[in-house]
């Protein structure tokens, strides 16, 4: 298996990001819900993902306040008070 290198996308990421969100749609949500549109990701993912990378400051305020890993632990605390035993993130 590959080293996974983390970086920020650029625009020459555009055609991946477009294809593995396409697929993961299709592949999960679409299947398990009648009303998606499986048909979303090849109209308007291109436009939406280069909106995307175009504006990384779009959240900027936030950046940097923890903000991802309180939700993460505020969620572990509230599957914990319920029982659980595993926590799995799934699209």
């Amino acid at each position: 298996m590959k080293d996974v290198a983390v970086r920020q996308a650029t625009m020459a990421d555009i055609d991946g990001l477009v294809a593995s969100g396409s697929a993961l749609f299709i592949e999960d949500g679409a299947a398990r819900d009648r009303l998606r549109n499986p048909g979303w990701p090849r109209e308007h993912a291109l436009e939406y993902e280069k909106g995307n990378l175009a504006d990384p400051n779009v959240l900027a305020p936030w950046r940097g306040r923890k903000v991802g890993a309180q939700l993460v632990e505020r969620f572990r605390t509230w599957a914990e008070d319920r029982g659980a035993v595993q926590l799995r993130v799934t699209a």
